[in-house]
């Protein structure tokens, strides 16, 4: 799953968050991603020597004296372009045969088509993509989103799992209108409706003829769901920095609990446990270290709002982490998260 540049997705090649997060995963001794981040901070910037001493030392941490870092940085720079234009070429040809498969009614089989396209583009960090790399992942993500908001019959398919294709799309492209539409949708379906309204408002915003959704504004409207809950009371809340740090914190646990509910009749649940563990240890680790640098908070700040600048330290920290967490588990482990979410309902 794309991840170099998830904390402020406009920018995957910022050498100073790259140096950065390189730094966050050596402190929770994650040496392979640590030497990836510092291996692509010396493919930006060749003269880094803070880079370079970085490299040296956590590669020395993992398998003892390595290779120089112009050598990785060579090899990794042939080798992933090739394998990546391979990938692409391979998922174009998926794309279109999950297409066919959509346009024959076949939602549920198009939808597992693009889903291993997407995870294999997924192997590659996001600083490697190349525009029709990122575009490519963005039509997939979106694709599958559609088709799965077609699988009524399947747990999960039209609410949490439509929701988590649309996210990522997100991620890469925070203005993608058919991934807010879908997202509004997924939302509606899950009668989370002032989210899915946002999402449906956010839409016009950005294209004011969206006839769709106005017109999924107007059945929220009609339909009274709305005034189920006092607007403003709504509006108060997720102004608060308390309470979006507990949901966030909330959405972690819940997300734990259905895994862990599922993986229980699988016997899969020491395995789970021991993946939360290492990805909150490095969720938490990466939150300290991007909330006490300044030019990281900035970043941070921009990317989340006004909220999360309201945030105490303590705050900011714990929502990060429950972000971060939840994002770095569907980047390593989606394709089982999906599998064992979905045969488990």
């Amino acid at each position: 799953r794309p991840r170099a540049a998830r904390a402020w997705g406009l920018e995957p090649l910022n050498v100073k968050a790259l140096f950065r997060r390189g730094c966050a995963w050596s402190f929770a001794e994650d040496w392979a991603h640590a030497i990836q981040d510092f291996n692509l901070v010396l493919e930006l910037e060749p003269g880094s020597d803070a880079a370079r001493r970085e490299l040296e030392k956590a590669q020395e941490m993992r398998h003892g004296p390595g290779p120089s870092p112009a050598t990785a940085k060579a090899s990794l720079l042939v080798n992933s372009e090739e394998q990546l234009e391979e990938v692409v070429a391979d998922c174009e040809d998926s794309k279109a045969k999950g297409t066919r498969l959509f346009m024959e009614g076949k939602y549920h089989a198009a939808y597992e088509v693009w889903r291993r396209a997407i995870e294999a583009l997924g192997e590659f960090p996001q600083a490697e993509f190349t525009a029709e790399a990122q575009k490519l992942f963005v039509a997939l993500c979106n694709n599958s989103a559609q088709a799965l908001l077609q699988c009524p019959e399947v747990e999960g398919a039209t609410t949490r799992l439509a929701m988590d294709m649309t996210n990522r799309a997100l991620e890469l492209e925070p203005s993608n209108i058919k991934a807010l539409f879908r997202r509004g949708c997924a939302y509606a379906n899950s009668e989370k409706w002032y989210l899915a309204r946002r999402d449906f408002e956010h839409v016009l915003e950005l294209e004011p003829g969206n006839e769709a959704a106005r017109e999924e504004i107007e059945k929220l409207e009609a339909s009274g769901v709305l005034k189920s809950r006092d607007e403003e009371d709504a509006k108060q809340d997720l102004s608060d920095p308390a309470v979006v740090t507990k949901m966030a914190q909330k959405e972690a646990d819940r997300f734990k609990r259905e895994i862990l509910a599922q993986a229980d009749g699988h016997g899969g649940v020491p395995k789970w446990c021991q993946r939360f563990n290492k990805t909150q240890v490095q969720a938490a680790a990466w939150a300290r270290h991007q909330v006490a640098d300044a030019e990281g908070l900035q970043d941070l700040i921009t990317l989340r709002g006004p909220v999360f600048a309201e945030m105490e330290q303590q705050q900011k920290e714990e929502f990060i982490t429950a972000c971060e967490f939840m994002n770095e588990m569907r980047a390593q482990y989606g394709g089982e998260i999906d599998e064992l979410l979905g045969k488990g309902r």
